[in-house]
């Protein structure tokens, strides 16, 4: 039973560590294009006649948004980690 419950639970982690790198990715992919729309002029004067929505997005403040909601998920992982690690060092005899 022990070995099917710390499997589950590497599973977890490496699961989480996968979705907050594919998050870590989204957000500088965003972060990228922000600094794209920040400097090209054409891309604002396009984006601002066709999209004009989407500049809000773009101006800069969306990625720093994003960017502190992954600090923070980082932070909660690390600190989930080191929990878990002070909990088994617990445990042992």
């Amino acid at each position: 039973m022990n070995g099917s419950s710390s499997n589950s639970a590497t599973r977890d982690k490496i699961t989480l560590a996968i979705l907050i790198g594919e998050y870590a990715a989204i957000v500088a992919l965003i972060w990228a294009l922000s600094l794209e729309y920040q400097s090209n002029a054409y891309m604002r004067a396009w984006i601002d006649q066709n999209a004009a929505p989407v500049g809000y997005i773009l101006n800069g403040y969306f990625a720093a948004l994003l960017l502190g909601i992954l600090v923070g998920a980082l932070a909660m992982f690390g600190l989930r980690l080191l929990s878990e690690k002070k909990g088994s060092a617990k445990n042992r005899p």
